[in-house]
C-alpha cells in the first residue's frame, strides 16, 4: 500500500497520446458522434477483462463521503429505484485512475489518465500502451490542469503550457469521466443485492453492487453537464448531438465502502453506431482512493502562453492519414530504431511547423513514417515509449525525399518475480538508479518484460496485497541487450 501511495504522489511526466486525444474516445471533443465497431451488447458482467484484475490504486487516506445515495441491502437480485434529481456534486477531494480500451482491441491499447481533484480543480496526465504497444494514432501525451474554468495543457516533455478559455466537456462531464461515475451512482434505477468484496487498496470493507442506469438517467445526467458548461444556445446544441448516441441504458459495477465512497468501478459502455444501434464501445476501470487528501493542490501554471483564436477548448489533431509508400510525392522520410538496427514500435512521429508545436501537421506510427508535406521548415517529435527525440528546422521540399534518423538506445529486462519459488501478484515500479521522484515503467505483469533506455536502474516490488514491498537496486541495461532476472521476495523484505 506504501508503495502505491508513494508512486501516485510523484508527479507522473509520461509520453505518449496527446491528452486531447483521450477527451476524443470519451466521446465528445472533435467527433459528431462515436463511432464504436459493432459488437453484441455486453454481458451483465461489466468488462470481464479488466475486472478480474488483481491490481487497484491503494491508499484512501480520512474517510469522506461522496454525496450519494446511501448503499442498500435488497433481498432481491435487484431492486427498482426512484430517479432522483440530477446532482453534480463530488467529494472535496480525491485522487483517481481510468483505464480506457476499446471494445475488441487487444491490452496494448490501453489508455491510462492519473489524475487529483480538488474543490472544482483537477490536474491530471494520459499514458497510453502501459501494458505493451500501443496502437496506431494512440501514441502522444499531454498533462492537463483545470482550474478557475479555463484549461492548461502541454504535450509530455515540454516546458510550455497552452491555456485555453474552456474546460472540455469530456473532462468534466463525458461518460468516461472518473466525475460522470460518482455522479451515475446514486442515479441507478436497479441495483443488484450488494455482495461483500474488497477493492483492493481500499481501507474500508468494500461491497460490489452491479447498477443499471436507464438511457432517460445518462441522458439527463449529459444534458446537466452540456448546461454547466456551454454558454450559448448554439453551443448547447452542437453538444447535445454530439453526446446523444451514448445516452443509453448502461450497466456499471461498483466497490463501495459503508458510507458511499465508490473505491472501484468498472464497465462496459455503450454507444449508438453508425447505423443507430447500440454496441458495445469502451471498456473502462475507474478507481479512487485518499478521499480528502490535505495534500491536494491545484493551481494555475505560473508561466504559460493563450491559445490562439477565439473560445477554443483543445488542440485539435491531425487527421489521420493512410501510410504512403515511395513514389507517391513523400518528401520526408523519418527512420526509428529502438536500438542500433533494431525497428522501433510503440511510437509516433508527429510533424509541426517550425517553432509551433501547438497544431500537428501529419503523424504516422510506423518506423519508417514517410510524409508529403508542403515545402517548408518542420520540427519532428519522435517518441518511443516514454522517450522522445526532436528533429528541429527540417526543411523539405518537392525536389525530393530528406531522410532522417532516429535510433534510441533500449534494452529489455526481463524480470520473474516468485515467493517460495512460484510466481505471485506483484505490482512493479522502476525508477533510474537512485532516483524515486520519476518512474519510467510501472506494470503489474508476473513475469515481466520491460523495455528500458540504457542505464542503470532500481526496481521496487509490491505484494501480499501492496502490503509488503522489495527493492532490487542497480540493475544495469544495455543498449539491444536483454538483462534475465529471478526475485525471490520475502527474504529479508
Amino acid at each position: 500500500m506504501r508503495h502505491r501511495l508513494r508512486v501516485h504522489r510523484h508527479r507522473v511526466l509520461i509520453g505518449g497520446l496527446l491528452f486531447l486525444l483521450v477527451w476524443q474516445v470519451a466521446g465528445c471533443a472533435a467527433k459528431p458522434t462515436p463511432t464504436p465497431t459493432p459488437t453484441p451488447a455486453p454481458t451483465a458482467t461489466a468488462f470481464p477483462s479488466l475486472a478480474a484484475e488483481s491490481t487497484a490504486i491503494a491508499g484512501a487516506a480520512p474517510k469522506a463521503t461522496i454525496e450519494a445515495e446511501p448503499t442498500r441491502d435488497v433481498s432481491a437480485s435487484t431492486a427498482q429505484a426512484p430517479a432522483p434529481e440530477i446532482s453534480l456534486a463530488l467529494p472535496a477531494a480525491v485522487h483517481y485512475e481510468v483505464k480506457l480500451r476499446p471494445v475488441g482491441a487487444s491490452d496494448a491499447s490501453i489508455t491510462v489518465i492519473t489524475g487529483q481533484y480538488r474543490a472544482g480543480a483537477w490536474s491530471q496526465a494520459a499514458r497510453v500502451g502501459i501494458d505493451g504497444a500501443a496502437k496506431p494514432g494512440d501514441t502522444l501525451a499531454e498533462e492537463s490542469i483545470i482550474v478557475a474554468g479555463a484549461s492548461y495543457t502541454r504535450p509530455a516533455g515540454d516546458a510550455t503550457w497552452t491555456r485555453w478559455p474552456r474546460v472540455g466537456f469530456d473532462a468534466a462531464y463525458g461518460l468516461t469521466s472518473p466525475f460522470t461515475v460518482l455522479r451515475l451512482y446514486p442515479l441507478a434505477e436497479q441495483r443488484t443485492a450488494r455482495v461483500l468484496e474488497p477493492a483492493p487498496g481500499a481501507p474500508e470493507a468494500t461491497f460490489r453492487i452491479q447498477t443499471v442506469v436507464s438511457a432517460a438517467g445518462v441522458w439527463d445526467l449529459l444534458m446537466a453537464g452540456v448546461a454547466e458548461l456551454a454558454p450559448d444556445a448554439e453551443s448547447r446544441a452542437a453538444l447535445e448531438a454530439q453526446v446523444a448516441p451514448l445516452a443509453l441504458q448502461q450497466t456499471i459495477t461498483y466497490w463501495v465502502g459503508e458510507d458511499g465512497r465508490i473505491y472501484r468501478a468498472a464497465a462496459t459502455l455503450l454507444a449508438n453506431d453508425e447505423s443507430g444501434q447500440p454496441a458495445a464501445w469502451l471498456e473502462v476501470v475507474w478507481r479512487f482512493w485518499a478521499y480528502d487528501d490535505p495534500r491536494i493542490a491545484i493551481a494555475p501554471p505560473a508561466d504559460f502562453r493563450d491559445a490562439p483564436g477565439p473560445a477554443t477548448t483543445g488542440q485539435p489533431l491531425p487527421t489521420a492519414r493512410p501510410p504512403q509508400t515511395p513514389g507517391e510525392g513523400n518528401n520526408l522520410i523519418v527512420r526509428v530504431f529502438s536500438s542500433p538496427g533494431i525497428p522501433a514500435d510503440n511510437l509516433a512521429v508527429t510533424v509541426y511547423p517550425a517553432g509551433e508545436a501547438r497544431q500537428p501537421v501529419d503523424w504516422r506510427s510506423e518506423s519508417e513514417a514517410k510524409f508529403k508535406l508542403p515545402p517548408g521548415s518542420y520540427d519532428v517529435l519522435v517518441q518511443m515509449d516514454y522517450a522522445q527525440e526532436w528533429l528541429r528546422d527540417v526543411k523539405v521540399n518537392d525536389g525530393g525525399a530528406v531522410s532522417r534518423e532516429v535510433v534510441f538506445d533500449f534494452g529489455t529486462l526481463n524480470l520473474s518475480v516468485t515467493l517460495n519459488g512460484a510466481t505471485i501478484p506483484v505490482d512493479i515500479v522502476t525508477y533510474p538508479a537512485g532516483d524515486r521522484q520519476n518512474w519510467v515503467d510501472w506494470r503489474s505483469d508476473n513475469p515481466a518484460t520491460i523495455r528500458l533506455r540504457a542505464g542503470a536502474y532500481d526496481v521496487e516490488i509490491a505484494y501480499a496485497d501492496f502490503a509488503k514491498t522489495y527493492t532490487v537496486t542497480g540493475l544495469v541495461v544495455r543498449t539491444g541487450e536483454v538483462v534475465e532476472r529471478t526475485v525471490e521476495v520475502g527474504v529479508g523484505d
